[in-house]
């Protein structure tokens, strides 16, 4: 039987801030709305810190939770938007804030992939979680997480017109080499 360490919420916080700020950043592409999600998904975090904490991975959940909140914010902002054409203003005009200029192109794009890419592009590369545990958080086999992350690049260097190395030969995408 293992002997689970306990972790203090302090030690998680300094832990996951860095990782979860950036998955925050690509989901909503802006550092404002980046660093609220996160402030939420921390207060949650540490309001069930006991049971948290008991948790095989507190990061997972963590990360968990900030998708479907993130995912809940766009359902919400796209409802009012909608509602908002409808209905045209009443009283004042409703103002939406212009694009965060600090957006980057990568980020943008990544918002594009579809899901589950993203997902394994975000948990491998900005979260730093290895391929085996990023399958075991996608519910999924470790070939599969491989080809995500495969196409998910793909589509990012064709998007974003960066050069790739296939077979050695460095090659610009977009263009005939």
């Amino acid at each position: 039987m293992s002997v689970r360490k306990y972790v203090t919420f302090d030690d998680f916080f300094y832990q996951q801030r860095g990782s979860l700020l950036a998955h925050a950043y690509v989901l909503t592409g802006n550092a404002e709305d980046a660093q609220d999600l996160v402030q939420e998904v921390l207060l949650r975090a540490w309001r069930k810190w006991d049971e948290v904490s008991e948790m095989d991975s507190p990061g997972a959940w963590s990360r968990t939770v900030m998708n479907n909140l993130a995912i809940g914010r766009s359902r919400r902002a796209r409802v009012e938007m909608r509602h908002s054409l409808r209905s045209g203003p009443m009283g004042e005009a409703v103002e939406y804030p212009a694009p965060d200029a600090a957006a980057t192109d990568l980020a943008r794009e990544l918002r594009r992939l579809p899901h589950k890419e993203r997902t394994a592009l975000l948990l491998y590369h900005v979260v730093g979680l290895r391929i085996s545990e990023v399958a075991s958080e996608m519910g999924a086999p470790e070939g599969t997480v491989r080809s995500w992350l495969t196409r998910g690049r793909v589509s990012l260097a064709k998007a974003l017109q960066v050069s790739t190395e296939i077979d050695g030969q460095s090659t610009r995408e977009g263009t005939r080499s």
